[in-house]
């Protein structure tokens, strides 16, 4: 989902460009004086599984997210990245499961596309499911994809797309130092995430 749907704080914003690490480092920082925010206590979990699909103790922090009855839409954001870890894991079922409920629970716009996308993106791969699941199937497909379809953060499995936007001119030459000059010359900043991260 791209961050201009849903905007809280560095760590959400981070979490959107497919800045892992520094999202989930940020999260934890905001956690430790806000421990029951749940837009931290999301990122932080989702971040970790982004990082590393195994990573136990970011399943457990997903799934300690979902027992704590979140409001919307975090509800619904941590039921669409337990569907898509479920569907990096193999287990198409469980899947179904997780995106069908943020799916029929979706409170707007952006979470509603991103849930029917990656609905209709497994029923694709799996055409069983889509025999069982016919009705699901059926409005995940009549779903149009609008403007978040495409670069929605949760469904995707790597970083998020579509975040392609003309910005401020100050903003490019950042995003120009962060992907070539930084890489070419290394961190040298004591500070993380640098003074670029937090920038842009």
């Amino acid at each position: 989902m791209p961050a201009r749907a849903l905007d809280d704080g560095l760590p959400w914003q981070l979490f959107a460009e497919g800045q892992y690490r520094y999202a989930r480092r940020e999260a934890l920082r905001q956690l430790e004086a806000e421990p029951d925010r749940f837009a931290d206590r999301y990122v932080a979990a989702a971040a970790a599984l982004r990082l590393d699909a195994a990573d136990a103790q970011g399943a457990q922090e997903l799934d300690e997210l979902v027992r704590a009855d979140p409001p919307m839409p975090w509800a619904a954001l941590a039921a669409l990245e337990q569907g898509r870890l479920r569907a990096l894991r193999k287990e198409p079922d469980e899947a179904v499961s997780r995106f069908a409920q943020a799916f029929l629970q979706a409170p707007n716009d952006a979470v509603f596309q991103c849930a029917a996308q990656a609905l209709r993106r497994l029923f694709d791969e799996h055409k069983d499911l889509k025999k069982r699941h016919s009705s699901l199937a059926r409005q995940a497909r009549s779903a149009r994809v609008g403007a978040h379809g495409s670069g929605c953060a949760v469904c995707s499995a790597g970083p998020a797309g579509g975040r392609r936007s003309v910005g401020h001119p100050l903003l490019w030459v950042v995003r120009f130092y962060r992907r070539q000059v930084r890489p070419a010359i290394g961190d040298r900043c004591v500070i993380e995430p640098s003074c670029s991260e937090y920038f842009a």
